[in-house]
């Protein structure tokens, strides 16, 4: 889930289509209380369909990068402009329900697994079916007695991580949106699971969706017409693949 920030925007643009074209102009970010930024003049432009792919250590500012392009954090300066309307002029939980997102560290609020896939929404059980299957999450929902309704509260510190990052997926995944972004989608998943995300990333191209991937994966930064290296500093590297 994306938890509500303070002073968002509710009363923004809803309810229009989304093409998914995403220009950065300037963005600067410095964490409070230090006197350097963790970088700055990030300025890019993706065209709809496109990929972009986020490098850089850990600390280099990959994560709050994404936060940032999803609508969870505004910039220390600078704008991010979605089909040319400033994200922050979206009525903002519509924008969110209208992307497909997965952070790099899920957390869960529902009681049981399929009240966090879709809470009060509802789905088609062979779309559901189709969602579990692409994130590699059958077997494990299969395996157990309780299916659907394991219980979460009481048992999610117990579940391996791998299986958490497979329900924050299919979680998004519920979410039919123009727009992906993804942070560390593979990290803390065995072969089969990186294989699933590379599967679905591929899907996404094929589909025109416009995406963007925090990772350290060779296998998903090959395929992106934007790479930005947030090692380089203070201004990060921007290559564009032709």
């Amino acid at each position: 889930q994306i938890l509500r920030m303070p002073n968002e925007n509710s009363k923004g643009k809803n309810e229009i289509t989304l093409h998914g074209s995403i220009k950065a102009n300037d963005i600067f970010i410095q964490y409070p209380g230090s006197k350097d930024p963790v970088f700055e003049s990030l300025t890019f432009t993706l065209g709809s369909g496109e990929l972009l792919a986020i490098k850089g250590d850990n600390g280099s500012g990959k994560t709050s990068l994404i936060n940032i392009l999803s609508g969870i954090l505004p910039s220390s300066r600078g704008s991010i402009l979605i089909d040319e309307t400033e994200i922050n002029q979206f009525n903002l939980d519509w924008f969110r329900k209208n992307i497909i997102f997965l952070p790099q560290h899920p957390s869960f609020v529902g009681s049981d697994i399929i009240s966090n896939l879709i809470g009060i929404n509802k789905i088609e059980k062979s779309k559901l079916e189709q969602i579990l299957e692409e994130v590699d999450l059958t077997s494990f929902i299969n395996s157990n007695p309780n299916g659907l309704k394991y219980d979460m509260q009481n048992h999610e510190h117990s579940l391996p991580f791998g299986i958490k990052k497979r329900i924050a997926l299919a979680r998004a995944l519920i979410n039919d949106g123009k727009i992906v972004i993804l942070d560390e989608p593979t990290e803390g998943l065995d072969e089969k699971g990186r294989e699933k995300i590379n599967e679905l990333i591929s899907k996404f191209i094929k589909q025109k969706k416009t995406i963007i991937v925090a990772s350290h994966d060779s296998q998903i930064t090959k395929d992106a017409n934007v790479i930005i290296d947030l090692n380089i500093k203070p201004k990060p590297k921007l290559i564009r693949n032709t």
